[in-house]
């Protein structure tokens, strides 16, 4: 009987930590990315809020752009930090004699895990971008980036990443979809980049933000359509500052 006892609660006990595992997914990452206006870098910290030990991993890879490298395995391995405490996370590429230059990217962890993740351009005009950890993958269809920032010089990027082994077909949009639609496919467990031009209100971009003058500026919806399971972000960058905003529901 003892026995007996001793194997439900050890069944209990790995019942507990698997419904305990967690998953983040950080939607953006950069390491010395050329852009039109400098390099762009990405730290994310791992905190461990916890006062047990946890373990987290960085299951899945979905690349943007690597580099060959020799010495790189591409394998990802497991992390284990002790109560409160916090390392970088050097996310893989997860492609033997690929290192990883920009990408999104899945953790997983044994516990509750704390991801501070910032954006960096370095510089005499530096910018910091402090960025959002989603949650959840979005299911297909429709979803919204609510609150996007937008400035006088309007460079809107939408990062979508696709996590699954098909090619993701997308549609990006703000204001009028007819006027303004911008369409991409994004191929299997990989990250892209699409460029928002500034939108067509009817009369022309001149009639739409950010060429409107009211103050402060209101936040723009933009929205985005996919056909299979995706995440969207959007980043807006004027030359003197950076606002990151990730989809709603990937937050929930």
């Amino acid at each position: 009987m003892i026995s007996v006892r001793v194997l439900l609660f050890s069944l209990m006990w790995l019942t507990t930590q698997t419904l305990a595992a967690e998953n983040y997914i950080v939607p953006i990452w950069a390491s010395n990315l050329s852009g039109s206006d400098g390099s762009w870098w990405a730290q994310a910290t791992a905190t461990n809020p916890n006062a047990f030990p946890i373990s987290f991993r960085v299951a899945r890879v979905f690349p943007l752009q690597t580099v060959q490298c020799s010495v790189c395995t591409g394998d990802r391995s497991e992390v284990t930090l002790e109560p409160y405490a916090s390392t970088v996370i050097h996310p893989p590429s997860g492609v033997p004699l690929q290192r990883l230059i920009a990408g999104a990217f899945e953790v997983t962890s044994t516990a509750p895990l704390n991801i501070h993740l910032v954006a960096y351009r370095p510089g005499v005009n530096e910018i910091r971008q402090r960025l959002d950890v989603a949650r959840r993958w979005l299911p297909p269809g429709t979803h919204f980036v609510s609150t996007v920032e937008r400035g006088a010089a309007w460079r809107v990027n939408v990062f979508v990443t696709n996590p699954g082994d098909a090619p993701l077909h997308v549609s990006v949009w703000t204001r009028s979809r007819a006027l303004n639609e911008v369409r991409a496919t994004i191929g299997p467990r990989a990250t892209h980049v699409i460029s928002l031009p500034a939108p067509d209100c009817g009369e022309g971009p001149s009639s739409c933000p950010p060429h409107t003058t009211e103050y402060p500026p209101l936040p723009l919806r933009i929205e985005i359509e996919a056909d299979a399971e995706y995440l969207a972000s959007v980043s807006s960058i004027d030359p003197d500052w950076a606002v990151f905003s990730i989809a709603d529901e990937a937050l929930q």
